[in-house]
């Protein structure tokens, strides 16, 4: 981290506190990620702090996403079928589910129902549209 004055590449202003150089591995993350960034602008971009802590924690959403993609289309295509409850996949590679449990379509993580939203419902409220997500979920 850097102690002097810097423009974040990503939220433009000006930080005159902790700011990190873009690496290698950042400019990895904004391609996952889909971040059009033009990094030559400057001769040094930085990103600061903020920016930083939300990359990052997109990219640990994202790759539990993509994770949890691969254990899904290893499990349709070991059963040879495209048709199948997510339950059947959280069985295989997680533990125990019980018959009021749910499981989340992005993190393969296990709850009660009630704690959860379908994205079919979420189109009905008004939430989010189809177009969002067929927008923003392409990978899934």
């Amino acid at each position: 981290m850097a102690e002097s004055e810097g423009v974040c590449r990503l939220c433009l202003e000006v930080h005159c506190t902790e700011f990190q150089s873009l690496t290698e591995r950042t400019t990895v993350i904004f391609n996952i990620l889909n971040l059009n960034v033009d990094l030559t602008i400057s001769k040094e971009p930085v990103m600061c702090k903020s920016c930083a802590h939300d990359v990052e924690m997109a990219f640990g959403f994202k790759s539990t996403c993509l994770f949890t993609e691969e254990l899904v289309m290893l499990f349709a295509r070991d059963q040879h079928t495209s048709q199948f409850k997510l339950r059947d996949v959280f069985k295989e590679h997680k533990s125990l589910i019980t018959a009021n449990d749910s499981v989340c379509r992005f993190c393969m993580t296990c709850s009660e129902t009630s704690n959860f939203s379908s994205l079919d419902h979420m189109i009905e409220e008004g939430l989010v549209s189809q177009n969002q997500l067929d927008t923003h979920l392409t990978e899934i």
